[in-house]
């Protein structure tokens, strides 16, 4: 087909998906759902492995956890809207809540001599809901909202 000719008509697809590219800024939630999921849940072992071997919960891995949550919603999604931040910054939410449950078990764990399959199996949820309730501080939701933001901006493509 000649681009200068005025009578030539674009080709007829019939059929399947587009064979054309999609337009700039969609990707697939879903996809991205499933990234920002899976980064969150490294993230938050990370999270708990590091408080095991320190003895010590360090809010600041919650960053990590945001940044791993939007990565994965940026490298399974490919979305360019703000639907994709808006996924980012509940998966790292999320992540972070998980690893704070993960570190409650870790730590408990070491200090009661189980194994962590153990632990959990003994640690009743509304005694788990009970430890998050009374360990939560002021600097767990300055961190929260920093892993939240890093989710956010990091989940939507730039290029």
């Amino acid at each position: 087909m000649n681009p200068s000719d005025p009578s030539a008509s674009p080709p007829v697809y019939s059929g399947g998906s587009s064979p054309l590219p999609a337009p700039a800024g969609n990707g697939n939630v879903l996809l991205g759902l499933v990234g920002g999921l899976v980064g969150a849940f490294l993230g938050a072992a990370l999270w708990a492995a590091i408080a095991y071997f320190t003895n010590y919960k360090l809010g600041l891995i919650a960053i990590v956890v945001g940044l791993a949550a939007g990565f994965g919603v940026r490298l399974l999604g490919k979305g360019r809207t703000a639907l994709f931040s808006v996924v980012g910054a509940v998966c790292a939410l999320l992540g972070c809540v998980v690893g704070d449950c993960l570190t409650i078990i870790a730590l408990g764990s070491k200090v009661a001599n189980v194994s962590l399959l153990d632990m959990m199996q003994r640690l009743p949820f509304s005694a788990l809901v009970d430890i998050l309730k009374e360990a939560f501080d002021v600097k767990d939701i300055l961190f929260y909202g920093i892993a939240a933001y890093e989710g956010w901006r990091f989940a939507v493509n730039q290029e």
